[in-house]
């Protein structure tokens, strides 16, 4: 089964000496994103993209969030990036989500109909 729809997204990562990045923890804001529990090798940038438009679906074991770019003239949309996961994973995504939004709207006011904030 698959749900989507189309948001604007705007991105903000100022604030008051906090990061306002994202990071796979729960608790938002405590783990700079340049952290590298891993040891991966940072030399190699990491690729952002835009989205606007999104896809989720589902199994009895997986999540699938799709993301990609919608824009007015297009006869649909453009697909650019799958993540699978496990619905577990997907519930942490959704509080991590939810608690980034309150704080958003603390500091800058509430979303009016999807728009970007400015």
């Amino acid at each position: 089964m698959f749900l989507s729809g189309s948001v604007v997204t705007y991105t903000n990562f100022h604030g008051a000496g906090k990061n306002r990045g994202l990071s796979t923890a729960i608790t938002p804001n405590r783990i700079p994103m340049a952290q590298n529990p891993a040891g991966d090798n940072f030399d190699h940038p990491r690729e952002g993209r835009y989205a606007n438009h999104f896809h989720i679906g589902y199994n009895a074991f997986e999540m699938i969030l799709q993301f990609g770019q919608f824009y007015e003239g297009n006869k649909q949309p453009v697909m650019h990036t799958t993540i699978i996961t496990s619905p577990a994973y997907a519930e942490n995504l959704l509080h991590l989500l939810s608690s980034t939004l309150a704080q958003y709207r603390e500091s800058f006011g509430e979303l009016t109909n999807g728009a970007p904030h400015e």
